[in-house]
């Protein structure tokens, strides 16, 4: 009579080790799909190539973005050159956000106006009663800050431009800011790569500014200097 040998089971340390290393795999699977979801490889930032009068980049907008979107960006005037915006609510460049995750750190796009002396004290001095306010160096006879509250960042370069009201024409500055909130909610730049970018955006147009409108007095850095975090954080 025949007879059937059956295998014998593996031994109990084997049987561990293949527990084992099903478990691992099964959560290194769990990661990995975990890791597709967050990223999402599909989600696509679509940016301006050229914004605020041609002056800014892609690569300039960037940290300033949200996760999956598109920004856009338009201008009240065509050019930086002399015009009646310029002092009636400055030259303005809002960015917008559609799609996505909304970015904490678009603000309301950078601005440029024109002050007198006396203007520019009292606008510093508001943004100093909103919260801390820190001087900035950034070129030689230039004022800037910026500011806690509301979170901004200002340079204000030398500036002869001519009144509105008066006709006339006056020793000034020309003031570039732009705003935002500094939350770390704003995904997906750090705080410290929003300031630089920040920083990187109102040289860019403050040169450009300085060259069109223009600004014969104004003295501009080269490049950007490291921008330091902002007061009270």
């Amino acid at each position: 009579m025949s007879t059937t040998t059956l295998p014998s089971a593996p031994p109990a340390g084997r049987r561990r080790r293949l527990r084992t290393l099903t478990a691992l795999a099964a959560v290194l699977l769990l990661a990995a799909v975990a890791a597709v979801l967050w990223w999402r490889p599909w989600r696509t930032v679509t940016l301006p190539a050229h914004a605020c009068w041609g002056v800014l980049t892609a690569g300039d907008l960037r940290p300033l973005a949200g996760a999956d979107g598109t920004m856009t960006a338009a201008t009240n005037t065509s050019t930086l050159q002399p015009a009646t915006q310029a002092t009636n609510g400055g030259y303005l460049c809002p960015l917008s956000w559609q799609g996505g995750q909304a970015p904490h750190y678009l603000g309301g796009g950078p601005k440029i106006a024109l002050y007198t002396a006396a203007e520019l004290r009292r606008a510093r001095a508001a943004d100093a009663s909103r919260g801390a306010v820190r001087s900035l160096s950034l070129g030689p006879g230039n004022i800037a800050w910026q500011a806690s509250g509301d979170y901004s960042l200002s340079l204000a370069v030398p500036c002869t431009f001519r009144d509105p009201f008066s006709g006339q024409s006056a020793d000034g500055y020309a003031r570039v800011s732009i705003d935002a909130t500094p939350s770390p909610r704003g995904y997906p730049a750090p705080p410290g790569e929003v300031r630089q970018a920040d920083a990187q955006i109102v040289l860019k147009l403050a040169k450009a500014f300085v060259e069109q409108y223009p600004c014969t007095a104004a003295r501009l850095p080269a490049s950007t200097p490291s921008i330091p975090a902002y007061p009270g954080s």
